[in-house]
């Protein structure tokens, strides 16, 4: 059974928790310290206590992590779809995007000077699952020869994020993908 709560209700509580959150710095915190930060919610007069109205307090704490932070993670991690300023500092000027998978987040687009640019999208710990999801868009690609294939180029951008990822592992990730033919963009 989900929860209903109003959406005149919702989404100033739902602003609130992502201001808190913000402030908290959510993203960059660990398992403890965001479940006390999770708590406080919880004990919060404009957020737990509105809550309590709607949702058994036992539920509380599972609402605000699985509707709310949840999102609020997803929304904040989540990657552009116009990268061609990131893609033109390795490949020369973009013309434009030929195609956007935004599922895979993996988009096809043709540099101004006639190549093709396969680019996938993805956070330093997914860094393999991007490859992946980028090779598998290109074999998926419709129209390519092998020839074809050959002549283009392909990127992975590496997005941080507010962590911290040191010189030694991104060189290392650089040297991998530099070796299956991939250009690695830290963004």
């Amino acid at each position: 059974m989900s929860i209903k709560i109003p959406k005149d209700v919702r989404e100033p509580i739902s602003a609130r928790v992502y201001e808190l959150a913000d402030a908290h710095n959510y993203l960059a915190k660990g398992r403890i310290e965001n479940g006390v930060f999770m708590e406080q919610l919880v004990a919060h007069h404009e957020i737990g206590d509105i809550l309590a109205r709607y949702i058994a307090k036992d539920k509380i704490k599972t609402y605000i992590k699985d509707a709310l932070l949840n999102r609020y993670a997803k929304e904040r991690r989540a990657y552009p779809e116009t990268i061609d300023e990131h893609l033109a500092l390795v490949f020369g000027p973009i013309a434009g995007t030929i195609s956007y998978i935004e599922r895979d987040r993996v988009s096809i687009h043709r540099a101004a000077s006639g190549h093709v640019v396969f680019a996938a999208r993805v956070g330093y710990l997914k860094w393999e699952t991007g490859l992946r999801k980028l090779l598998i868009a290109v074999a998926r690609a419709k129209g390519l020869s092998s020839k074809d294939v050959a002549g283009c180029h392909y990127a992975l951008l590496v997005f941080q994020g507010k962590g911290h990822v040191n010189t030694a592992d991104r060189q290392l990730v650089i040297k991998a993908l530099k070796i299956a033919g991939v250009e690695c963009i830290w963004c």
